[in-house]
């Protein structure tokens, strides 16, 4: 039996790979598995490849399992992903959505870094009648265009 795998596990991933690949009967799946350990992987390694495999069309039976390639890379990837960095949304610039840093180095001539937070209370401050006026001049735009042109 395949070293990390027990008999459900098995049994599981060959359903996975016969939905993918109805060509593959569940039985020869389980067969394979269970007459070929496939000894340091575990059940989400052997889960990612055999899976890897059934999604590709050159592959004609799971066997390749055996071998290394694109197929056990793609598991190595899935280790070495690093978390991603907690971004703190309410510091994301209101034009571009990036981090203040990243929105000066990208955008400098384009657009001030503004958060969410000042461009709102930017334009609570902003005097009635202007507002107004620029909600008087969406409207005909939107009367005029059917929608709001891109500048």
């Amino acid at each position: 039996m395949t070293a990390a795998l027990s008999e459900e596990a098995i049994g599981r991933l060959a359903f996975a790979a016969h939905t993918i690949r109805p060509d593959w009967p569940t039985t020869s799946v389980v067969s394979w598995l269970l007459d070929n350990p496939l000894p340091g992987r575990t059940e989400q390694d052997v889960t990612v490849a055999l899976l890897w495999l059934a999604a590709d069309p050159r592959t004609k039976t799971p066997a390749r399992l055996a071998y290394d390639g694109p197929w056990w890379r793609a598991v190595a990837r899935g280790h070495a992903a690093e978390p991603r960095a907690r971004v703190d949304r309410s510091r994301l610039c209101s034009t571009c959505s990036l981090p203040e840093e990243e929105c000066r180095r990208r955008w400098p001539d384009d657009h001030a870094y503004v958060t969410a937070e000042e461009h709102q209370a930017a334009v609570a401050d902003t005097d009635p009648l202007i507002r107004a006026l620029q909600v008087r001049d969406l409207k005909r735009l939107v009367a005029t265009f059917g929608r709001i042109p891109k500048p």
